[in-house]
């Protein structure tokens, strides 16, 4: 998609403003209810969220983020997670491995020599199903994957088979 801006009267406005326009009007994203239950939704999200991971942390159990994806440090930031709960962040991609998620300062290691933990926190969520496949041992041997999205939710053993697809 290509945007042009410019001063009001200066350009022709294509018919497509009026569709995107009508569209967005339709799914009410002209409208403050709107964002104002989309907030509500993600306070929710990080309540739920804080209580997995401070159980985990009373129980002297390890998490550790699997990936670390910009969403991921959104995430971490604005529910201001950090080493604490976090320890650290497990990385195939060398680029990233051996830096720290902005913000949160958790640093990122390499996926293939990382100690195990108790659980991890899955950030690049949209993969969760790849991820369960390629840690379907991990998990039927005790481990834990924490998802935050769309409403966070601790998938184990127990589980596994409603979310691997």
């Amino acid at each position: 998609m290509e945007l042009m801006v410019a001063r009001k009267g200066t350009k022709t406005i294509d018919a497509s403003v009026k569709h995107f326009l009508d569209e967005e009007s339709a799914l009410g994203y002209d409208k403050i209810e709107t964002y104002r239950s989309f907030s509500d939704r993600v306070w929710k999200i990080k309540d739920k969220l804080l209580a997995i991971l401070e159980d985990y942390k009373a129980k002297g159990k390890t998490v550790f983020a699997f990936g670390a994806p910009a969403k991921g440090a959104t995430t971490l930031n604005s529910f201001k997670i950090t080493s604490d709960l976090v320890s650290y962040s497990v990385e195939c991609n060398p680029l990233k491995i051996g830096k720290i998620i902005p913000g949160a300062r958790i640093s990122i290691i390499d996926e293939q020599t990382a100690p195990v933990p108790d659980a991890y926190l899955i950030l690049p969520w949209n993969f969760l199903v790849e991820f369960l496949k390629k840690k379907r041992g991990y998990i039927m041997s005790g481990g834990a994957f924490i998802v935050p999205v769309p409403d966070p939710i601790v998938i184990d053993e127990t589980n596994y088979d409603k979310f691997a697809g």
